[in-house]
Order: C-alpha cells, then sequence, then structure tokens
C-alpha cells in the first residue's frame, strides 16, 4: 500500500490518503511469508502467518472472536501477544517522536 501526507502551511498533518494494490492469493502467500510488514504489518510480531485460504476460512471467526481484545484478556498466551502488542507500539510511538524533535 501507498500512503500520502499532506500538511498544512505549519507542518500539521490535515490528510493522509491510503491507496492499497489488490494482489493474488499466491502474491499475497509470498509476501506474507517474506515481507509480512508489507500486508499485515503486526501479524508476525503476533505468530500470524496465516496463508490467504487460511484467513479466507477464518474470517468470520476472527470477526466474532479472535480480532477482539476482550477474547486475548482471557487466555495467558493471548495477553502475553496483547503485551508484546502494546510494547511495540510504544517503541514505534517513541520512535516516531524522537524523529519529530530531531
Amino acid at each position: 500500500h501507498t500512503v500520502v501526507k499532506e500538511d498544512d502551511c505549519w507542518g500539521r498533518n490535515i490528510r493522509m490518503t491510503y491507496s492499497f494494490e489488490p494482489v493474488t492469493p499466491a502474491d499475497y502467500d509470498l509476501m506474507i511469508k517474506f515481507q509480512p510488514e508489507r500486508v499485515r504489518p503486526f501479524s508476525k510480531l503476533l505468530g500470524d502467518v496465516r496463508t490467504y485460504e487460511e484467513l479466507l476460512q477464518s474470517h468470520k471467526s476472527d470477526m466474532q472472536f479472535r480480532g477482539k481484545i476482550a477474547y486475548w484478556r482471557k487466555s495467558g498466551v493471548q495477553r502475553k501477544k496483547l503485551e508484546l502488542l502494546g510494547q511495540h507500539m510504544m517503541a514505534c510511538f517513541k520512535e516516531a517522536g524522537a524523529k519529530l524533535q530531531e
């Protein structure tokens, strides 16, 4: 995907435009294997490297259960993944903040 950011004359972000490029299931499977950050940025961190077909098959239950934080908090293993995700996101924010200070 591509992100285009627009700032006003004071450097404040006023708009972000995202564009996505459709890919075939085979292309997706290659990208999730070799460049997961391009298709599902946090999936590898959380240990989720499912193929296109696997995602398609589990979509309904993902939407009902697996994609909800309340579901993740019920299991010790999932809670640890949630904590890891939080730590990773905080590190990303700190890195972005440091760049703004430069």
